[in-house]
């Protein structure tokens, strides 16, 4: 299909071709800029990828590089017709590149074969130019035959006009290299009234053997005069395209082949047109029908070495190599690769230029139309010498930077977090330098690592070691390396060893050494250790790991933070970076798998809290309490395997969950302790298969319905869920930045507690920090770049999985409801208002005395309006918001309340503890700027006489000039504050001086949360029930203002009071319990049901208390260092 639009003044043309689903850009402007749209929306940037200045530099033939599963070359022999193959073998194929041939065997009915290109375009004859001189290429091998090339021109009634043909020699037989070809051309001059040309290849008979081979590579059809050289080649353009391009005064031009946006790739017609970037004039939008993407993407593992490495995933219908480009940092790499027929695993070397130890964005592309399926981030290799290759022969000091864990060791060098108090003890940077010479390193001698004595340690960490005391040896250095905040006692149980194991009293004094003379394996040593635990919690822990930086401290997390948790394991990595495991799965055979095995342990998938079938010894923390109650490792499974998968049944079947802390890393070098061979009879591992079958009739009961082993691994994995809901938003909420954020959290709480897993999906695909691990700690998956470029990718892949869609925010559900409709059609669509934006609008507008501000809430309604419509439910905060969106809604979604929830504070400073007057909000909405500089100006001038030594405190983020500006003596502006406990434990009163806005006040919930008295204008306590002069003072005019903060200021007993008032609202009206009864009867408006009767795993307080953190450099958050809180 070609579409021109020659009329455009920007000189811009598009040829779409719907065989191979690109979109090719041409335009005579090479300097100029330009966007390509699709139904008016920005798409891409387009990016010229080549110049040309003559017509000969275009190619006729489609598919030149022979990359199609299905060459557009037929074989005929009489009647009988077959498709050209291509790649007989490695040795007679082109490098980085295809070969084509036809074989034939000798016999008496033997035929010449001629070989025809077939346009999908145009067919076997192609258009051209009376007149105009054509050239014909290839590079041919030949094997026991002849060969010649033909072109044949004719009418435009399909007459023979006239034919031309040359030889192919018999000198070269091909090969791997363009020299091992013959390179043969073909000129001819287009005759009077030519209207088409046909090429041909023919192979002749064999001429000796059995059998005889034609091969050929290469293929070219220029206008020109002469061969043309095959790399400087642009495109493939039909005739028309061309003379289009040369009718004006133009000689040079650009091509480009733009990738067709995924949410476009649906099979459905749309609009594309192109923009000039500096005139602002656009191609003719034209309408056409783009195709449906191919279902497939690409896992990609990461580098081995200068080699990209992944695997396509195919259709299951699909079983032939699909053709794949390589981009880095957005760039083609030259070349087309191809996955393994079947497998699918891809194998891409890198350019130079990308072997430079800095950060790259890699990403794979299908090769015909653009259509990306899949990204991953990674450094650039400097070397090709692996790491523990630089371990055993570079000698130290070793370039640790190059450690492929070298980032998880970095956040324990960056800690400020405090050393070994034990005189003597090495301080980090030495016990660095002997994690990084490794765990194989023979060492003649030890330094010391005196560990400090703990009188009520949080924690019994138990390592059994039996022998190998270098590899026990890196392991406690590396214990005492990982920064952590809680305290622990270690316990080395040397379970019959002898080497220099027995010596570890002197060597680490301070651990509690544990000896069994005679081995009673895994089981028996950590039956032992636990013993001697003193600590809440017991950790077991390989002596083959390298914990790292808090991974303690997120174990505790799980406990601390969710209910009725009995187990909790680490995330384990390969010491060269891929996933070891993410928790594990028990199939209905009994059989279980480590789930996410040499996975990439970045993506969202392994990264998120959740509960699992069992976890791996390697790594895993029980309370004490519990561990004795289910008597410790089965002595069945004595000396070992299997025992960790038993104590997780146990675990489970005494009514506790088993939980994957992903935030706790662990690096584990698997295989050093009992090896990994589990047919080996001699050694523990052969255990593994012994223990198994007794395992299975164990718990035969328990595992029954957990699936077939291997469907659905990715769903299975997920345990303790009902439903699955999907959460869109603009960007990932930011707990401790707006008050919108904590509603989005307090949500997806909700309905983890009705038993709904939830997947977070931001707009804008940015990974963002601490704000994106908080919610993976609180066991929600988060989707995110690189793994998915945008929400239609995701979508596409996953969209069938989702019961419900939860969209806040209507700007979000204009870019969301199309893809949803078309790639999640199972899921109930809900949209949360936040606020309600043209109400807010109107407000502003009618505040400021704006008419044109007023025409823009008007257009903001319309489409507000218009996006709530498709929803099934709308959801807003405040009763009247939502008699607001009943009025405007006539027909389609239900309404319904969605219910604040806070946590009241356990104790309430009272009265005498506490000063000033504060505010608090986020300075990015404009409406706040408006209330401080109204309280600056109008209130603070009244209070100073009422309150003499008042200060008004300005608390916020991204706070304006404006408001920097209002500073005086008594005016302060405090910015921005990581813990809102700061303004609400230490301010006597707080205000919340709003002049417009829509919505529930957040600063104003957090202060009922607080227990501290408020005084409020009409618009801040909107939709909240407070009660003036009981649970809020409610104040308009500046003199009120002044009345309701002096009364409240001098008066302890009003104080008190109203602090009492609003504490008990807090803990009834906004509590949690309330909250999920509210939504609950929401979603059972649209007949969605959910019970709750099987909560899902979620934190237990609105602000789950993290022993660690990121401090605040500034307030912008550009600078973040990990530190112990």
């Amino acid at each position: 299909m070609n579409l021109i639009d020659p009329s455009a003044q920007s000189g811009i043309m598009l040829h779409f071709d719907r065989y191979v689903g690109s979109l090719r850009v041409i335009g005579s402007d090479v300097a100029a800029g330009f966007d390509y749209e699709v139904d008016g929306h920005f798409a891409g940037a387009i990016v010229p990828e080549a110049t040309a200045s003559r017509p000969g530099r275009i190619n006729r033939i489609i598919d030149s590089q022979l990359s199609l599963d299905a060459l557009l070359w037929i074989a005929s022999a009489g009647t009988a017709e077959a498709p050209v193959l291509k790649n007989v073998g490695p040795e007679w194929t082109l490098d980085k590149g295809n070969t084509a041939y036809v074989m034939t065997k000798a016999g008496d009915d033997e035929r010449p074969t001629v070989i025809t290109f077939h346009c999908p375009l145009e067919g076997a004859d192609l258009a051209v130019l009376p007149g105009a001189s054509y050239t014909f290429q290839a590079l041919f091998g030949l094997h026991r035959s002849e060969g010649r090339i033909r072109m044949t021109f004719r009418d435009s009634d399909s007459r023979e006009l006239r034919s031309f043909e040359t030889p192919v020699p018999e000198t070269r037989l091909g090969g791997r290299k363009p020299e091992d070809y013959s390179q043969v051309h073909l000129t001819a001059r287009a005759p009077a009234g030519a209207a088409t040309v046909r090429v041909e290849i023919e192979k002749g008979l064999t001429a000796l053997g059995p059998d005889s081979f034609l091969f050929f590579t290469q293929p070219a059809l220029c206008r020109s005069a002469e061969p043309v050289n095959f790399a400087k080649l642009e495109a493939d353009l039909p005739e028309a395209m061309v003379m289009e391009l040369f009718c004006g005064t133009s000689d040079r031009f650009f091509i480009c082949n733009v990738p067709i946006p995924g949410e476009a790739l649906d099979g459905d017609f749309h609009r594309v047109a192109v923009r000039n970037r500096l005139t602002g004039e656009s191609s003719k939008a034209i309408r056409v029908a783009l195709p449906e993407a191919m279902r497939c993407k690409a896992v990609l593992f990461g580098l081995e070495g200068s080699t990209a490495v992944g695997h396509v995933q195919l259709p299951p219908s699909w079983s032939n190599a699909v053709s794949v480009s390589l981009f880095i940092d957005g760039q083609a790499v030259d070349g087309s690769f191809f996955s393994q027929a079947g497998s699918g695993q891809i194998r891409i070397p890198l350019p130079l230029s990308a072997c430079d130890g800095r950060p790259h964005l890699f990403e794979l592309r299908l090769g015909q139309s653009g259509q990306s399926l899949g990204q991953f981030a990674a450094l650039g290799p400097v070397g090709l010498t692996p790491w523990d290759a630089l371990q055993k022969y570079a000698g130290m000091p070793l370039p640790a930077h190059m450690a492929p864990i070298a980032a998880y060791r970095y956040k324990s060098l960056a800690t400020d977090a405090p050393g070994n108090s034990v005189k003597g003890a090495p301080g980090r940077q030495e016990l660095h330098d002997i994690i990084v010479e490794g765990f194989d390193k023979p060492r003649k001698t030890f330094r010391r690592l005196p560990f400090p004595k703990v009188k009520d340690p949080e924690v019994s960490i138990v390592i059994p070691a039996h022998n190998k005391f270098d590899v026990t040896y890196v392991c406690l250095a590396a214990l005492l390396f990982a920064a952590n905040a809680a305290s622990f006692e270690v316990i080395v149980v040397d379970d019959g060893s002898k080497d220099t194991t027995t010596r570890l009293p002197d060597v680490a004094p301070g651990v509690v050494y544990v000896r069994n003379d005679t081995a009673l394996g895994f089981v028996g040593a950590c039956n032992a250790g636990a013993a001697e635990a003193r600590g809440k919690y017991i950790v077991f822990l390989n002596n083959d790991t390298e914990p790292t930086a808090h991974w303690l401290d997120e174990l505790l997390f799980v406990f601390e933070n969710f209910d009725n948790v009995g187990l909790a394991g680490s995330k384990l990595i390969y010491p060269d970076g891929p996933l070891q495991e993410a928790g594990g799965i028990v199939w209905e055979t009994g059989d279980p798998w480590n789930y996410g095995r040499r996975g990439n342990p970045a993506d969202p998938r392994f990264s998120y809290t959740r509960q699992c079938d069992y976890l791996s010894g390697a790594a895993i923390m029980i309370p004490t309490a519990l561990w004795k109650d289910l008597g410790g490792f089965s002595k069945e499974f004595a000396p070992a395997y299997f025992e960790d998968t038993d104590l997780a049944f146990k675990v489970r079947n005494a009514g506790k969950k088993v939980v994957f802390a992903p935030a706790s890393l662990v690096v584990h070098y698997e295989g050093l302790s009992n090896g990994t061979d589990q047919t080996a009879s001699s050694g523990l591992k052969r255990f593994q298969e012994i223990n198994r079958p007794k395992f299975k009739r164990k718990w035969s009961a328990l595992f029954a319905g957990n699936g077939k082993v291997g469907k659905d691994v990715d769903l299975a994995k997920d345990r303790g869920v009902t439903k699955r809901v999907v959460f869109f938003d603009a960007e990932f909420p930011r707990i401790d930045r707006d008050a919108g954020s904590y509603a989005a959290i307090q949500e997806i709480r909700m309905f983890q507690a009705l038993g709904c897993k939830v997947t977070f999906v931001p707009l804008n695909m940015a990974y963002l920090g601490r704000h994106t691990q908080t919610l993976q700690r609180l066991g929600v998956e988060t989707i995110h770049s690189p793994f998915y470029p945008d929400i239609v990718s995701f979508l596409r892949d996953r969209g069938e999985e989702f019961d419900l869609a939860y969209i806040t925010r209507y700007g979000v559900a204009e870019q969301v409801l199309g893809p949803l409709k078309r790639f999640a059609r199972n899921a109930r669509v809900v949209i949360n208002v936040a606020d309600l934006h043209f109400l807010r609008q109107i407000r502003d507008a009618i505040s400021a005395r704006d008419d044109g501000g007023l025409d823009a809430a008007i257009a903001t309604r319309n489409a507000e309006i218009a996006a709530l419509s498709q929803a099934e439910l709308v959801l807003s905060y405040s009763s009247i918001e939502q008699a607001v969106i009943t009025s405007h809604v006539v027909r389609g979604p239900k309404t319904g309340i969605v219910p604040w929830v806070i946590d009241p504070a356990p104790v309430v400073k009272p009265f005498k503890e506490r000063a000033d007057v504060a505010f608090l909000g986020g300075f990015g909405h404009t409406p706040n700027v408006a209330a401080v500089k109204f309280f600056a100006d109008e209130v603070m001038p009244l209070l100073r006489t009422q309150v003499p030594g008042v200060r008004f405190l300005i608390y916020g983020s991204a706070m304006p000039p404006e408001v920097e500006a209002l500073a005086s003596a008594d005016v302060i502006i405090k910015g921005y504050v990581r813990e809102v406990s700061e303004v609400f434990d230490n301010a006597r009163v707080f205000v919340a001086p709003l002049l417009s806005g829509a919505g529930m006040k957040g600063k104003v919930l957090d202060c009922i949360s607080a227990g501290i008295p408020s005084v409020l204008s009409p618009i801040a306590a909107e939709g909240i029930g407070l009660r003036d002069g009981l649970d809020a003072v409610i104040a308009t005019k500046p003199e009120e203002w002044v009345t309701g903060i002096a009364k409240l200021y001098h008066d302890e007993a009003a104080w008190t009071a109203m602090s009492k008032s609003v504490h008990d609202l807090a803990a009834t009206r906004f509590s949690f319990a309330n909250g999920i009864a509210g939504l609950r009867e929401a979603l059972a408006s649209i007949e969605f049901f959910l019970t709750g009767e099987k909560p899902a795993l979620h934190v237990t307080a609105a602000r789950p208390a993290l022993r660690i953190g990121a401090t605040v450099v500034d307030e912008k958050d550009v600078v973040a260092a990990i530190k112990v809180s």
